[in-house]
């Protein structure tokens, strides 16, 4: 027998796990298949939808840059509307009184503004680790699509862990995944 058995079992004994083990052909061959089915994902129609996402995705970015742009010009306003406001009451246009009820609403206003930005750029932040995640998911298995034979390099730069269950069930875990995939 050439293959894998449980290492808890092999570690702990009975009260861990019960003794079952795996085929290395047969783990091999699993492994391979579920390397060429996740690279093939990449150009597939779904993934073409995903790339339609991912368009639309930009164009929400530069709908937050220009937001945010608002913003700061919204911002710069109000603060241009503080120092006119100073300026009034430098030459008793208004009251001390006044002065101070404007300037209360300015600043609520900025801070409010504030808020806004930083929702904003939280989004925008958001969005630029998706698409990290994305790029990274497809960099590492577009080299992948057309594999015929397993390496101990490719396991060991696309697979977290793989875990074989007691009814012969493999679940691979890849270190890279498709964020738009959930």
């Amino acid at each position: 027998f050439i293959g894998y058995i449980c290492k808890i079992y092999k570690q702990q004994g009975k009260k861990f796990c019960s003794s079952h083990s795996i085929n290395y052909l047969e783990l091999e061959e699993a492994v391979l298949c579920s390397i060429q089915e996740e690279a093939r994902k990449i150009l597939t129609p779904k993934d073409i939808s995903e790339i339609d996402k991912i368009q639309i995705e930009n164009t929400l970015k530069i709908r937050y840059q220009q937001r945010i742009e608002q913003l700061q010009s919204e911002m710069d306003k109000i603060e241009n509307y503080k120092r006119k406001t100073y300026d009034n009451l430098l030459e008793e246009i208004i009251t001390k009184q006044e002065y101070v009820n404007y300037v209360n609403d300015y600043d609520k206003k900025i801070k409010d503004l504030q808020e806004q930005l930083q929702q904003v750029s939280e989004k925008i932040s958001m969005q630029n680790e998706v698409d990290e995640r994305y790029n990274e998911w497809i960099h590492a298995f577009k080299n992948y699509i057309n594999i015929k034979h397993l390496t101990r390099g490719m396991v060991l730069e696309l697979i977290d862990r793989i875990e074989v269950h007691e009814d012969g069930v493999i679940d691979i875990y890849y270190r890279f995944s498709n964020p738009f995939e959930k």
